[in-house]
Order: structure tokens, then C-alpha cells, then sequence
């Protein structure tokens, strides 16, 4: 697992530079998607100029996010590993209407969480013991509540800003609301 996506996010809006797409996407969640056809991509950002910066700035995001990503992999402990990912969720759902200041649905299983942060299944189960063992979240399964945000946040040496997200935006639309979070890899 190379990435989540949630509510509002592209996937792979440069495929058709390449023609073929070198990886596959998948949904670990019901969703609603949308595929936009290539001509109307190009006319988007060939004709209108505040568009094509918007899905500039989202792809810039994007590898901000696979950054982050490589390096939680290659230079964070376990626990740091995913109190960095529950850290980015909190933030991303929240910037879409899907969290509050402390909790989100989390239908991820420990098996995806492993394959998104380099980890066995065995290892995620113990970093998560030992972040409820420090009173920093709560909860699993079907949702997590973050109880101390700077405190998880100093955990995972998490900086907010490679996501570009200033804050919550209280609608995402119909497709959201029905399904839960969204997530997907």
C-alpha cells in the first residue's frame, strides 16, 4: 500500500502522460468515484488557469504525502510509524468534513495498516498497545479517538504542513456522507 486517498483526493490524474498506469488502485471501502475523461482534463488545464493550478498544488500534495511516506518508512520506529499515519488521517479527514478534533471512523485492519507502514501485523498490534498504554488514543476498529493530538504528534515527529490543510470544510458531498471514510489504497 502505497497511499490513502480520502473523499475529494485524485488518483493518478497524470496517468494519461503515460498512457499506462504502473501500479493498480484499489478501494478498502465502499466509495463513489469519478472518472473524468481525459479531453476534459486537458481542456481544464489548458483553458482555465485557476483549475489547472488547484490540480497542480493536489499533485504537489501528493508527493509532499509519498515523501513523508518513504521517510516514515525508512527512518521511524514502529510506534512512530503509525501514530504518523494516524496523525495524517486525523488531519485529512477533518480537512474534509470527516473528523472531529480527535476522532475518525477507521475501518483500516491491522493487516492494511502493516502493508502501508512496513510493518508485520504483529508489530502494528504492539505499537497500538503501546500507544493506548500512554493514554495517546483510544479505541480500534471502528474508529480512533486521538486523546492527546500535540502528545501523538510529538510521538511521530508529525509536521502538519506537507499537507497543505488548513482546516475542516464541513461538506464533502453526498457519495461521503453514505459511505464510511473513505479510505482506500
Amino acid at each position: 500500500m502505497l497511499a490513502f486517498l480520502v473523499p475529494g483526493d485524485f488518483a493518478d490524474l497524470d496517468v494519461n502522460l503515460v498512457g499506462v498506469m504502473d501500479h493498480s488502485v484499489g478501494t478498502l471501502t465502499p466509495c463513489c468515484l469519478v472518472q473524468v475523461p481525459v479531453r476534459t482534463v486537458r481542456d481544464l488545464l489548458d483553458n482555465h488557469p485557476g483549475i489547472a493550478r488547484a490540480l497542480r498544488l493536489a499533485a504537489l500534495g501528493e508527493a509532499a504525502t509519498a515523501r513523508q511516506w518513504l521517510v516514515n518508512l525508512g527512518r521511524r520506529s514502529c510506534e512512530q510509524r503509525l501514530a504518523h499515519v494516524l496523525c495524517e488521517m486525523l488531519v485529512r479527514l477533518r480537512s474534509v468534513g470527516l473528523a472531529s478534533d480527535t476522532e475518525y471512523h477507521f475501518p483500516l485492519t491491522q493487516v492494511d495498516l502493516a502493508d502501508a507502514t512496513g510493518m508485520t501485523p504483529v508489530h502494528v498490534n504492539r505499537s497500538f498497545k503501546a500507544l493506548r498504554e500512554r493514554s495517546l488514543i483510544e479505541g480500534w476498529g471502528r474508529s480512533i479517538v486521538i486523546r492527546d493530538v500535540a502528545a501523538l504528534e510529538g510521538v511521530a515527529a508529525f509536521d502538519r504542513a506537507y499537507l497543505h490543510r488548513t482546516g475542516s470544510t464541513g461538506s464533502t458531498g453526498s457519495c461521503s456522507r453514505s459511505a464510511p471514510a473513505g479510505l482506500r489504497a
